[in-house]
């Protein structure tokens, strides 16, 4: 967090330093400063959905996807034993 601060108030410093010597216009400084912002953005998504996946639990062949509750899958296998049934009498 200090790094990032210390970041911006470089960019916000050389700012003024290279409009007035005319090398660099006030909106690149802030265009570089969202550029900054996203990949910080991104790379905490990043870092979150590789702890999420190696915290989730491995399922082997034939289990039920992710977010899927066992009695929902007893309920549709249920449903579908049930379906059989009629089609086949």
């Amino acid at each position: 967090m200090a790094g990032a601060a210390l970041l911006f108030a470089f960019l916000d410093i050389s700012s003024g330093i290279l409009q007035s010597t005319q090398t660099a216009s006030r909106e690149i400084v802030t265009i570089m400063q969202g550029i900054v912002l996203l990949a910080a953005v991104v790379a905490y998504e990043i870092v979150r959905r590789v702890r999420e996946r190696e915290e989730a639990p491995s399922h082997g062949r034939g289990s039920p996807p992710k977010g899927w509750r066992h009695d929902r899958l007893k309920q549709s296998n249920g449903a579908v034993q049930e379906l059989h049934r009629q089609v086949q009498t």
